[in-house]
């Protein structure tokens, strides 16, 4: 893997600032060869932001708390906290006793790295941080940016400011390869992303099966409503409402504030279109307190508020009176009698024009009228008989369509009685429609009588508001939108299923990719995923050593990926002991364990597994060994290595089983026998494997901590809680314990954001290996007697 190099800065218009950080490669060739790499790089910092200089300048005082780490690393010189004693001393490793109080940060850096440089190290890095906390970016992806304490023994030095992130930028240590001076150079980043749209993106892609689910079941029933929702039917009167003749104080009003009078005015008419006066005039012409089956006209004129809708044609002096109901008929009536009635009121209430037109005939037409024909015969007619006699009555089109639905529906009625009484469903139904149609058909004649008399008397040049167009019966419905309203209820239902998986995002608390480890601030290198074991997928047998039994498949393929990511974590050297453990039981840690040990040894490794869990062993039922004599016998007696030191069934890999349960596994662990087994063992083998128990209150990895360089943590995918994961990290940091990175088990590759790569992957370079499946199939270790 090669090593990557990138040094990120914010230069706010500062050119000079700008050319130092163009300048670092070369610095730190320079300081390569002369073995001063971060010394060159603190030196650009402290050119670059005079706040570095002022922190170095810090003068350190009994009871500060101190952060020392050393570079490169050494088991006998270990960094760690410090707090400044009342005597103004702190003490580390080889140098002693050392007086700091009143010093400089500076000072006590030089100081210490000319102590180690003269006797123990060559070309040493002291950084020493006094802990503070103050807006800062950390220049890890890993670590969100904000307020955090800055941890000596993570920064290596100061390298400028950030003005666009609101703080300093700092060179941390991260998983990378190996430099020459012994330790990693880290590759960082500066920027975070506030709103990461591919995650909640995801998250729904993820449980697609369950927004689909509800998704069909919504629209299933979304649809079963509308479906039950009757058509509707729209019949529109458009009238024109022309700009009135008043007297001389309405004349200067809307010459004073034209737009706004005339605004106001049109506003106003059409809420009188829509006033009590005007329904409950048309409600009484329309009979509908008996069509409606209420009480009282009042309620009636009510009813008909939901049916109606006034709008002006915007820029003209145009209104639609549109109505709406299930009944097309009632609709074109409504809309008509709602135009009529509103003209009659403002002819009633004198608004501009005179009321006599209006009572000039009785409505109520019971009395006899006489007239004389052209040929001199008196008739007496009733009234309906007069206005049934007008050849514009006869002609006019809605009153011949009425009369004709009139005729129709009495034929059907008289078919009716042949079958059905009076007091049938299906006869009074009829005759009801019968009478409604009976009202309107009057209705309309009224109408055309009306517009007889204004035109005989001239009144229309005196009208400010006239029917322009009248309603017509609705040839087909104008609704519902069964199709919007599904689609609508469907949108709702998705905005809420979303906000239920992300509030479900938000309060899980375990890690299900590498990108929940940077959500929940958890400062760990990821070194790879290991898939989900499906049961059914793998003999029972085969499940425990799978890198073994089936070397070709993709999770020994995870294996390999992950034999790979350690060795580069770290310099070769480092990693000779490896410490596996995890925060809680079940987490998948001694299978991780076990199938590495294996991995290595197929790389050609002289590998030694030691099961270190004296509490709960399972090496020795994995590997088919005894378990009479094991690494307790070893660390309670005087038996030797190769007494307990067993060859496997697989080439290169050797076992150290647990042994009997002992009844004080830490104190045994700590003992000067255990730190002898380790220091023999990296002399006849190239790997060390340990196996040891959960952090969980248990001390048996932090006393083998001690003892090893390196310790990797198994985290169980969507089980282990992050809290506890910090919690275990920071405990393993605060006992000096480097932790290498972490492993996710159990990732399902079939829902997780990055299954996507790790499947591809894992899929495609496992199936190559398949394809060279000459050899024969591994045999199962014999079963321990």
């Amino acid at each position: 893997m090669k090593n990557h190099f990138f040094i990120t800065g914010v230069l706010c218009g500062i050119i000079f600032a700008g050319s130092a950080l163009f300048s670092a490669p070369k610095l730190f060739s320079e300081a390569e060869e002369k073995g001063g790499l971060f010394d060159k790089v603190r030196q650009l910092a402290s050119d670059i932001d005079p706040k570095t200089q002022r922190k170095k300048a810090h003068r350190i005082a009994v009871g500060d708390k101190m952060k020392i780490k050393v570079y490169p690393e050494d088991e006998y010189v270990k960094g760690g906290d410090w707090e400044v004693s009342s005597e103004g001393t702190v003490t580390l490793n080889l140098i002693g006793k050392i007086f700091v109080e009143g010093k400089t940060v500076a000072e006590v850096e030089r100081e210490m790295t000319e102590l180690l440089a003269k006797d123990f190290l060559v070309n040493p890095v002291v950084v020493v941080e006094v802990d503070e906390t103050e807006q800062s970016n950390t220049c890890d992806p890993r670590q969100r940016r904000g307020h955090h304490f800055r941890q000596g023994g993570r920064c290596r030095a100061t390298a400028g400011r950030c003005d666009s992130c609101g703080g300093e930028l700092f060179l941390m240590e991260s998983p990378g390869a190996p430099s020459p001076g012994g330790f990693t150079l880290p590759y960082y980043e500066t920027a975070e992303r506030p709103f990461d749209f591919k995650h909640y993106f995801f998250l729904v892609k993820k449980n697609a099966t369950l927004v689909i689910t509800f998704l069909v079941m919504g629209a299933t029933l979304a649809t079963i409503q509308v479906s039950r929702l009757s058509d509707q039917y729209q019949a529109r009167t458009q009238i024109l409402l022309e700009r009135p003749r008043g007297g001389a104080t309405q004349v200067s009003q809307a010459a004073l504030e034209p737009d706004i009078f005339w605004e106001d005015y049109y506003v106003t008419q059409e809420n009188i279109i829509l006033g009590d006066t005007v329904r409950r005039e048309a409600a009484d012409e329309m009979k509908l307190a008996e069509y409606f089956n209420v009480r009282d006209l009042e309620m009636a004129a009510t009813r008909i508020k939901e049916y109606l809708q006034v709008k002006r044609i915007k820029g003209s002096r145009l209104f639609d009176i549109t109505a709406t109901s299930d009944d097309p008929q009632f609709a074109m009536t409504l809309a008509n009698t709602v135009a009529r009635a509103y003209i009659r009121k403002n002819f009633e209430n004198q608004l501009y024009y005179s009321k006599e037109l209006l009572t000039w005939l009785p409505r109520e037409g019971e009395e006899l009228i006489t007239i004389e024909d052209p040929f001199g015969t008196v008739k007496q007619l009733t009234r309906d008989e007069l206005i049934e006699s007008l050849p514009s009555v006869r002609t006019d089109p809605t009153v011949r369509e009425l009369r004709g639905k009139v005729v129709q529906l009495e034929t059907e009625i008289e078919e009716m009685i042949k079958e059905y009484r009076e007091r049938h469903p299906v006869v009074v139904k009829a005759r009801a429609k019968l009478k409604f149609l009976q009202e309107s058909l009057a209705s309309e004649k009224m109408r055309v009588v009306e517009n007889l008399k204004q035109q005989a008397t001239g009144q229309y040049q005196v009208s400010h508001a006239r029917i322009v167009e009248e309603a017509q019966l609705p040839k087909g419905p104008v609704g519902p939108a069964r199709s919007r309203m599904v689609l609508r209820t469907l949108g709702v239902e998705f905005a809420v299923i979303c906000l239920f998986i992300f509030l479900w995002d938000y309060f899980d608390d375990s890690i299900h990719s590498p990108d929940d480890l940077v959500r929940k601030g958890i400062s760990l290198a990821f070194l790879g995923p290991v898939p989900l074991l499906k049961k059914e997928e793998v003999p029972r047998q085969e499940r425990a050593l799978i890198a073994h039994y089936q070397r070709h498949s993709a999770i020994a393929e995870s294996f390999r990926y992950l034999r790979v990511a350690i060795n580069f974590s770290a310099p070769p050297e480092a990693l000779k002991n490896l410490l596996f453990t995890s925060c809680l039981e079940h987490e998948g840690k001694s299978f991780i364990a076990h199938n590495i040990a294996v991995s290595l040894a197929q790389d050609g490794n002289r590998t030694l597994l030691i099961d270190a869990d004296l509490r709960k062993p399972v090496a020795h039922r994995v590997f088919g060994m005894e378990n009479l004599s094991g690494l307790s016998n070893y660390l309670t007696s005087e038996i030797t290595l190769d007494s307990v030191v067993r060859q496997s069934f697989i080439e290169n890999l050797s076992v150290i089983v647990a042994g009997p349960v002992s009844p004080n596994p830490a104190e045994i662990l700590a003992s000067k026998r255990m730190a002898q087994l380790l220091e023999t063992a990296r002399q006849r083998f190239d790997r060390i494997i340990i196996d040891t128990t959960p952090l969980t209150g248990i001390g048996d990895p932090l006393v083998l901590g001690t003892l090893t360089t390196h310790i990797v943590m198994v985290i169980h995918a969507a089980k282990t809680p992050a809290d506890l994961i910090q919690k275990s990290k920071e405990i393993l940091e605060k006992s000096g314990i480097r932790i290498i990175g972490c492993i996710l088990n159990s990732v399902d590759l079939e829902k997780e954001r990055y299954g996507g790569y790790y499947k591809f992957y894992y899929k495609t370079y496992g199936g190559y290996y398949a394809t060279k499946r000459a050899e024969e199939k591994p045999e199962a270790p014999a079963a321990p007697a």
